[in-house]
C-alpha cells in the first residue's frame, strides 16, 4: 500500500509539471506570426557602408580648379566632382554618397544649374549634402564661415535640412559644436580613424578607409568589407573629388568603379550619414505590440525630431504570405529593397521582412495550411 502511494503521489507531480509545461508553451506561443525585431540595418542587410566625397563646390568658377591655402601657399588643385557626378548617375543610379560643399559667398542666379545639380542629387538619387564651410579654412572659424554655408545649402535647395557637417582638414574649432547644435545638425565626420560600427556619438563619427593614390585602401577594402558583413559593422570610405587625391579624373572614377563592384555585393546597404541615423534612432524607439493572430501596432515611443524615414521589421511565419496592409492599404511586394528606404515587403521561405513607416497597424492575410 505504501508503495502504492507513492506511486499515486509520483504521478500526480508528474502530471502536474507536464500541464505547467503545456501552459508555458501555450503562453509562449504566438501563432502563426511571430515578430522578431526590427534589425540593425534597413532591409535586413549584414552590413553598411558610406562613401564620403569632400571638396564639391557651388561657386561655378572652382568647377575645374579649386585654390586652397596650404602650409602658408596657395595651392591649385583639378577638380573632378562633374566627372564623378557624371559617371556615378550613368552607371550606377543607386550608388549614394555624402558631398562636402563649399558653398562661398555666392547663392542665387550665377550658380544656380550647381544648385538645381545638387538638389537633384538629394531628392532623385538619395545623395546627401554636407556642410563643408563657406570657406574650407582652418579653425578657428567664424559662425558665418560654419553657419553660413548651412543657410546656404537649406536655401537653395527647397526643403531641405542639413543634418551632416565635415569640418575641413578634420578639425573643428572652439564653440563650433554648440553652434552646430543650435543649427540642428547632428551628425560631424571628422578625419580620424577607425569607425567600425554605428557611432556610439554622431558628432565624432570617424573614417575607415582613406581612398587615394599614395595608399594601399585595395587590400584595407577587400579585409575590413569582409570583416564588417561578419560583425553587422559600418564602413565609411572617403576621399576627395580633386588632384589632392588622385592625379586625374580617370584615376578617381576607376577608384569609385573597383570599390562600388567589391562592397555591392547584396548584403551590405549602401548609405548615407543622416539616413543611418534615422533609421538607428527610429529602430531604438520602435514598439511593436500583437493585437490578435495576424495584426500588429507599429510605434515610437516618442516623437522624432526630424521626418520619419521607413523601418524594417522581421517576423518569422510558418505559411505564405498572400498579403500585407498597413492600415487598411497594400504594401508592395518587392522582390528587391535597394538602398533608400521604402515601404513594402519581402518573403523568404520562413523570414517576412517589412518596411512602413511608425505609426499604424499591420495586417496579414496568409495562405490556407
Amino acid at each position: 500500500m505504501p508503495t502504492l502511494k507513492k506511486v499515486l503521489i509520483l504521478t500526480l507531480v508528474l502530471a502536474t509539471i507536464l500541464a505547467i509545461a503545456i501552459d508555458i508553451n501555450a503562453s509562449e506561443d504566438r501563432g502563426i506570426i511571430k515578430y522578431e525585431g526590427a534589425p540593425k540595418f534597413y532591409a535586413k542587410y549584414s552590413s553598411a557602408v558610406i562613401f564620403r566625397v569632400d571638396d564639391f563646390v557651388a561657386d561655378p568658377s572652382y568647377i575645374h580648379n579649386i585654390t586652397f591655402h596650404l602650409s602658408r601657399k596657395n595651392v591649385v588643385f583639378q577638380n573632378y566632382q562633374m566627372e564623378l557626378i557624371d559617371h556615378l548617375l550613368k552607371n550606377y543610379p543607386d550608388m549614394r554618397l555624402v558631398f562636402g560643399v563649399i558653398t562661398g559667398d555666392i547663392s542665387g542666379s550665377n550658380n544656380s544649374d550647381l544648385w538645381s545639380l545638387y538638389a537633384e542629387l538629394v531628392k532623385d538619387y538619395g545623395w546627401e549634402a554636407a556642410s563643408h564651410t563657406r570657406y574650407h579654412l582652418p579653425p578657428p572659424r567664424s559662425q558665418a564661415d560654419v553657419l553660413g554655408s548651412i543657410l546656404d545649402i537649406e536655401g537653395n535647395i527647397t526643403g531641405y535640412k542639413v543634418y551632416t557637417y565635415i569640418p575641413p582638414y578634420g578639425k573643428i574649432g572652439k564653440g563650433e559644436l554648440d553652434n552646430l547644435r543650435e543649427a540642428g545638425v547632428k551628425i560631424v565626420m571628422l578625419d580620424k580613424p577607425m569607425q567600425f560600427n554605428i557611432p556610439n556619438r554622431w558628432d565624432n563619427m570617424r573614417i575607415t578607409i582613406k581612398m587615394d593614390r599614395t595608399l594601399p585602401w585595395k587590400t584595407s577594402l577587400k579585409l575590413m568589407h569582409s570583416f564588417e558583413n561578419m560583425v553587422g559593422g559600418v564602413l565609411i570610405v572617403y576621399t576627395h573629388a580633386t588632384s589632392f587625391d588622385w592625379k586625374s579624373g580617370s584615376q578617381l572614377l576607376n577608384a569609385f568603379d573597383y570599390a562600388i563592384s567589391f562592397v555591392n555585393d547584396g548584403k551590405t546597404w549602401i548609405t548615407v550619414p543622416s539616413e543611418l541615423y534615422k533609421y538607428e534612432v527610429e529602430r531604438k524607439e520602435i514598439i511593436v505590440t500583437q493585437l490578435n493572430e495576424t495584426s500588429f501596432r507599429v510605434e515610437l515611443k516618442k516623437s522624432m525630431d526630424f521626418e520619419p524615414i521607413p523601418i524594417t521589421l522581421s517576423f518569422e511565419v510558418n505559411r505564405d504570405v498572400k498579403a500585407v496592409y498597413y492600415d487598411g492599404s497594400p504594401l508592395p511586394k518587392l522582390n528587391y529593397f535597394g538602398f533608400v528606404p521604402t515601404v513594402g515587403f519581402q518573403q523568404q521561405r520562413n523570414n517576412l521582412i517589412v518596411s512602413i513607416y511608425p505609426g499604424g497597424t499591420l495586417t496579414f492575410e496568409l495562405s490556407e495550411e
